[in-house]
C-alpha cells in the first residue's frame, strides 16, 4: 500500500496562520489531497474568511511552490489586492506534488462548486520532471496507481486496473494541452484564467549564490527526474519547446503569462533547488498582481 504522503517542509514564518499540511486525504481523482478546515484539498486567505460576499473570488493552483505548505505567494497576492481596496478572497488549491495535469482535473471537477471569478496557475516545474507521473499515463498521479496496484495486488476486490489508453507524450506537450483545456473548462464556467510559466533556478540569468551552487548539485535534482536524465537539461528543454509555443501561437495561449524570466539578475530567491523562499514569493506576487491589473477588470486594482 501507499505510504501516508507527509509534508517535506518546515513552516517559513511561525507567524503565517496555517498548520504544517496534512495530505493523509485520499482523493480518488487525484491520489491525494491535504487536510482544510475550510474547504475540502483549498486554503482560504485571509484565514476565517467566507467567499460569497466577496467581490472577486479568486482560486490559485499549482503545486509545493504554489501550496501553503512551502509558499507563500497567494497570500502576498492577496495581501496586494485587498491593500488596494479590492473586496477579495484567495482559495488556495495548490498541493505539494501536483502538476498540470491535476491542476486540470481540479478545475473541471471544482469550478462549478467553487464558482471562482479568476484562477491562477502557477506551474512548469513538476511538468518537466515526470516525478510524479509516467509519460503514458499523464494524468494518472503515481499515488494513484499505487493505489490501484494495491487493490489488484493484496485485495480481492479487482484483478487488474487500467490507466486508459496508453500514449507517450512530449512533456510539453502535455503542459500546453492541460493549460487548453483549463481556458475552455474557466470559459464554460464564466471564469477568467492566467496561466503562468513559472520561474526556475536553472533557466534563464538568474544570479546563484554558493548554497544555491551546492543545491543543484544534490543527487535529489536530478534522480527526482524518474528517467534518468539530468534535471538542468531537461527543464531547458521544456522551456525552450513551450516558450517556443507561447510566442508562435500567442492567441490559443493569451491566457498564459511566460514568468520563466522573472528572477533573471536576482539574487537570493530560493531555498532549495526549486522552491522558492519568502522574497521569491513576494517577487512572484507583485509580477502577478501586475498582470492581472492589465488583463482583467478588477474594481480597485491599479495597473502599476
Amino acid at each position: 500500500m501507499a505510504t501516508k504522503v507527509t509534508a517535506p517542509y518546515e513552516n517559513l514564518s511561525e507567524a503565517f496562520p496555517y498548520e504544517e499540511p496534512d495530505y493523509s486525504v485520499y482523493d480518488p481523482f487525484l491520489g491525494y489531497s491535504k487536510k482544510s478546515n475550510a474547504i475540502p484539498g483549498y486554503d482560504i486567505w485571509p484565514p476565517g474568511e467566507g467567499f460569497k460576499d466577496k467581490d472577486i473570488v479568486i482560486l490559485t493552483i499549482g503545486g509545493s511552490t504554489t501550496d501553503f505548505g512551502s509558499a507563500r505567494w497567494p497570500a502576498f497576492l492577496g495581501e496586494i489586492l485587498i491593500s488596494q481596496g479590492v473586496n477579495t478572497v484567495i482559495l488556495n488549491g495548490g498541493v505539494a506534488g501536483y502538476s498540470s495535469s491535476q491542476e486540470l482535473i481540479k478545475v473541471l471537477r471544482d469550478l462549478p462548486s467553487i464558482k471562482p471569478d479568476i484562477v491562477v496557475s502557477l506551474s512548469g516545474i513538476n511538468d518537466f520532471t515526470w516525478g510524479h507521473t509516467r509519460p503514458e499515463f499523464p494524468l494518472l498521479h503515481s499515488y494513484q496507481r499505487r493505489v490501484a496496484e494495491y487493490l489488484c495486488e493484496s485485495t480481492d476486490a479487482f484483478d487488474d486496473w487500467v490507466g486508459g489508453i496508453p500514449h507517450r507524450s512530449d512533456k510539453s506537450e502535455v503542459w500546453l494541452r492541460n493549460i487548453r483545456l483549463m481556458r475552455a473548462l474557466c470559459t464554460d464556467a464564466d471564469a477568467q484564467i492566467l496561466c503562468c510559466l513559472q520561474p526556475t533556478m536553472v533557466y534563464g540569468n538568474y544570479h546563484h549564490d554558493e548554497i544555491e551552487r551546492k543545491n543543484l548539485l544534490e543527487p535529489f535534482a536530478s534522480k527526482y527526474m524518474n528517467d534518468g536524465d539530468i534535471y538542468r537539461d531537461v527543464a531547458i528543454d521544456f522551456y525552450n519547446s513551450v516558450r517556443s509555443h507561447l510566442q508562435s501561437q500567442p492567441d490559443i495561449y493569451a491566457h498564459c503569462c511566460d514568468l520563466s524570466f522573472l528572477f533573471d539578475g536576482k539574487v537570493k530567491l530560493y531555498r532549495d533547488y526549486r522552491h522558492q523562499n519568502e522574497a521569491g514569493d513576494r517577487v512572484l506576487a507583485q509580477a502577478i498582481a501586475r498582470e492581472m491589473g492589465e488583463r482583467f477588470d478588477i474594481k480597485g486594482l491599479k495597473n502599476e
